[in-house]
Parts: structure tokens; sequence; C-alpha cells
């Protein structure tokens, strides 16, 4: 008479008798509570986003995107007669001459380097409140070291992203730039045309 006693099944991953979409590990002699889960190729992973009605703008990213009007102050309080007589003034025969700097191009250098400072530090205050309104993974501020416009571009792009809104600053600070290309222009053919006048009387 033969043996008809089955064979043990040895211990291993097997699927799931209660049905699950994973496998189940058999011990050898009995089911037990470890699982193990499919991988599933279409995981996701989590969309940055934003508390609901977040607002989108904060009083720092208005005086960033604004910032740039001080340029266009210290080309107004440029004395273009004294860079004029300066110019005029200097030795052609000594090329390496390097003329004394005016008051308002002082002025002028002061108020850049002031302004950039400034971008940075509100660039910052901006860059915490954002945080402090829960905004995922905001424009980090450091980018501002490089141009203050540099950040407002950044940070708008990614707070459209994660709240639907907020571009109105880009838009404001691209328009303030175009306004300052344009008056650094005008002040250019200023120059240009102040100096071209004054050479006829230089002729013998």
């Amino acid at each position: 008479m033969s043996d008809t006693t089955p064979a043990p099944v040895p211990a291993g991953w097997y699927p799931d008798p209660a049905g699950g979409p994973g496998r189940r590990w058999w011990n050898g002699t009995a089911w037990t509570e470890q699982v193990e889960q499919p991988y599933s190729a279409g995981y996701a992973p989590p969309v940055l986003g934003a508390p609901a009605g977040t607002a989108p703008y904060t009083p720092w990213i208005w005086i960033l995107a604004l910032l740039p009007l001080t340029s266009l102050l210290s080309f107004f309080l440029l004395d273009v007669e004294a860079i004029v007589a300066q110019s005029l003034a200097s030795d052609p025969s000594d090329p390496f001459a390097i003329p004394a700097p005016t008051s308002g191009e002082l002025l002028t250098n002061g108020l850049g380097f002031a302004a950039w400072v400034l971008g940075i530090l509100f660039a910052f205050l901006d860059w915490r409140e954002l945080k402090k309104r829960r905004v995922d993974k905001p424009f980090h501020f450091a980018w501002s070291i490089l141009l203050s416009l540099v950040y407002v571009i950044g940070r708008s792009v990614v707070v459209k992203r994660r709240i639907g809104t907020g571009l109105a600053p880009l838009w404001t600070a691209v328009a303030v730039t175009v306004l300052n290309i344009v008056v650094v222009l005008g002040v250019t053919i200023q120059l240009t045309a102040a100096v071209l006048s004054e050479l006829p009387a230089l002729a013998p």
C-alpha cells in the first residue's frame, strides 16, 4: 500500500489566500501576518501646494518689485554738466588717467549698493512669510544675491504653481526694469550730445 501523505509545502512567499493583491509568507506550517505588497510603477510624488485661500502677495514682494525705481532716482541726481566738463578736461595723452568721481556718481553708486543689500533683506522677509503661510518649498531668497529681479521672477513662478496666482509682481518688476533701460538710454544720449556740442569750441 502506497503512502498518500502530501509533501509539506516549503516556506516562502505565495499568493495571499485571503485574496489580497500582495503575497503572504508561509512559514512551512501556517500563514503569517507578513504581507508583501506589489511594487507600483505608477507611483507619483506628492503634489506641492499651499493651504486653500493662501494669499500670494506680501508687502515685501511689492517693495522688491518697485526697488529698481531707486536707480531712476540716482539718474536724475546725476550732474550732467560736471560729467561733461570732467570728460573734456581729461588729459588725452594719459590713457590710464582715472578722473575723480563726481558727487552724483558717488551717490549713484551708494544708492545701487544700498538697493542690493535691501533687496536681499526684503527677499528673506518675503521667503520667511511664505514659509509661515505653509507654502511648500518657496523660491529661496538666496537668489536675490545675484539680482532682486531674479528672486522676483523665480518667486512669482513658484507661487503661481503652488497657489494658482501670483504673477503680478513679476510683470511689475519687468515694467520697472524696462523703464530703467529707457532712462539709461536717455541719459546716455544726453551725455553724448552734451560732449559733442562742446567739441567745436575746442577746435583752434
